[in-house]
């Protein structure tokens, strides 16, 4: 039985280094995949269902990291959106400011970034 060493140090935004007992290789996890230096793995949605293909020597293995990292990367982004742009201040209640939604909630937001709603008539939009 040979040793293993495998830890994934978190650098943020899915970013992060995986050390091993072979080195250090930096990755990128999405929630449609990861990409490392040694390869690429792709998720399909289905539990226990997933894609992996191993990068040989040589060959245009920096491209197709480049290229998919930033498709990963375009698809993150043009699928979140900015909370902020659909709410707007309407009031205030107890010194805290209100916010309507889109869908015409009334709530305000604690200090831990929670939001707590009131009753519509609170607002004055």
């Amino acid at each position: 039985m040979g040793f293993r060493y495998q830890k994934r140090v978190k650098l943020g935004k899915g970013f992060g280094l995986n050390v091993s007992k072979s080195g250090i290789r930096p990755s990128y996890r999405s929630k449609s995949g990861s990409v490392s230096s040694k390869g690429y793995s792709v998720r399909t949605g289905i539990p226990g269902l997933t894609y992996k293909k191993s990068f040989s020597k040589g060959g245009c293995m920096l491209v197709f990291v480049v290229g998919l990292f930033m498709l990963t990367t375009m698809t993150y982004i043009s699928c979140t959106t900015d909370t902020e742009e659909d709410e707007w201040a309407c009031g205030t209640y107890n010194s805290k400011t209100l916010y309507t939604g889109p869908k015409g909630g009334c709530y305000y937001y604690t200090s831990n970034k929670n939001k707590t709603y009131v009753e519509r008539s609170e607002c004055n939009c």
